[in-house]
């Protein structure tokens, strides 16, 4: 059989097999049309010929030319492994420098809104590169770092609940249509940039997906898809990988992702995309289009990219762990306890102090009416965790004395200077325990988000 391509003025004849039209056939990834297996390499060769010494450089059928599925790995794809890496510190330090330059942008936003309040001044006036300052309408607070931070501290909380499950983006046609995704890529990078807290609650396949890391074939719940991965990952030689994609589950894996290449000429380096689509098509095919809005997002201030060289020091600020939850521990070693100079007034502060801490601990260890450790930490400094480049300040603790007789008032904070304010007159770990915990409790966020 004789099959005749026109590219201008030029034709193509090209020979086929008699029984082609029962043979493994490959879709040509110039001219598409499907040929023999065995004849898809002379074939592409001629057909390629044809189509650069063609004047206009398109095919006759008026179709766009599609690149084949290799590609060539570049830094974007640098591994850590064991060696060391730069920390997440220093790379979002060099971050920062993509931020825009002078004034902040001013966002007045309401509590029980934040979500929509934040849309509309997006849309308006708000970039990913634009540096923040919060204010909540209603509450008298200068942004001096605390609001901003409490700020991105609830978004993420709506982010994580609204916009996924386990640490996966929700199949979501609405969240879609509205580029929800791309929004929540956004708050993340403005979030890390700009002193909030890490949206480290990705699930470790998504992060491993942004990351481009390579997937595991054994997380593919179709068998063919996980048996030709896993082949082609543990192929040794380019005749290898070869062999294995023209065998007939090989081009049907091929052609379950589309692929428009020449599968004679993939190598053990090429094949690594291959099996990677493969993964994407097995493991995320219902949430890929919320993902790509994702990363497109994430792409705000070269982060994505980063993300992309430096994998592993960016795993920490993205993947679920408790590494920047705070333990009572550590909130009692960096905190900064200013007595007074009187000896008679520090017995006094010595005692509140005490029973403070004996609270702290029990908090941490077994909870206070459903109070954990991160609830006043987020009272305390506007962010349930500490925030990757840490707290602007460190934390201070002071004592209020001159209260009347009979005196209920209560422990207060100041989240700028991430200050907090005891009362000499709560002596007993009862009544610190009561105060601490509407003091929380009665703060403006505390059960909202």
């Amino acid at each position: 059989m004789v099959q005749i391509h026109v590219f201008g003025d030029s034709v193509h004849f090209c020979l086929a097999s008699p029984d082609s039209c029962l043979a493994k056939v490959v879709e040509c990834p110039t001219c598409f049309v499907s040929f023999p297996v065995e004849d898809i390499v002379e074939h592409a060769d001629m057909c390629a010929a044809w189509y650069v010494e063609s004047d206009d450089g398109i095919p006759a059928s008026g179709h766009a030319i599609v690149l084949d599925g290799n590609y060539s790995s570049d830094s974007n794809d640098t591994e850590l492994g064991d060696t060391e890496g730069p920390t997440f510190v220093s790379l979002i330090r060099q971050l920062q420098n993509n931020l825009e330059p002078g004034d902040p942008v001013r966002i007045n936003v309401r509590r029980k809104t934040l979500w929509e309040d934040f849309l509309g001044q997006r849309r308006k006036r708000v970039k990913p590169q634009s540096k923040l300052k919060v204010v909540f309408l209603g509450e008298p607070a200068i942004d001096d770092g605390g609001p901003r931070r409490e700020f991105f501290s609830d978004m993420l909380e709506i982010v994580e609940r609204k916009y996924f499950t386990n640490g996966s983006p929700v199949d979501s046609v609405a969240a879609l249509s509205a580029n929800a995704f791309r929004t929540v890529g956004e708050i993340m990078v403005m979030s890390i940039l700009q002193g909030g807290p890490a949206p480290n609650f990705l699930s470790p396949a998504t992060y491993t997906y942004v990351s481009r890391k390579p997937l595991n074939p054994n997380d593919n719940t179709n068998e063919l898809n996980k048996a030709i991965a896993n082949k082609l990952n543990l192929a040794n030689s380019d005749e290898e990988v070869r062999a294995i994609l023209t065998e007939d589950s090989g081009l049907d894996a091929l052609d379950s992702i589309g692929y428009r290449g020449v599968p004679q000429r993939e190598t053990v380096l090429s094949v690594k995309e291959i099996i990677r689509s493969i993964c994407i098509k097995d493991q995320f095919s219902t949430i890929l289009p919320q993902l790509i809005q994702l990363e497109e997002g994430l792409s705000s201030c070269g982060l994505l990219e980063s993300i992309h060289r430096f994998p592993d020091s960016w795993k920490p600020i993205f993947m679920q762990s408790d590494r920047f939850k705070m333990t009572a521990d550590q909130f009692l070693e960096e905190a900064a306890v200013e007595y007074s100079t009187s000896q008679m007034l520090k017995d006094l502060e010595l005692n509140t102090y005490k029973v403070f801490c004996d609270v702290m601990q029990s908090i941490y260890e077994e909870g206070l009416s459903g109070m954990q450790m991160e609830n006043f930490v987020k009272w305390l400094t506007g962010s349930k965790y500490t925030p990757p480049l840490g707290f602007t300040r460190k934390f201070a603790v002071k004592f209020v004395h001159g209260c009347d007789e009979g005196c209920k008032c209560r422990p207060t904070v100041s989240t700028c200077d991430v200050v907090l304010k005891l009362p000499v007159h709560i002596k007993s770990f009862e009544e610190m325990s009561l105060m601490v915990e509407s003091a929380v409790k009665d703060s403006s966020g505390f059960g909202m988000i």
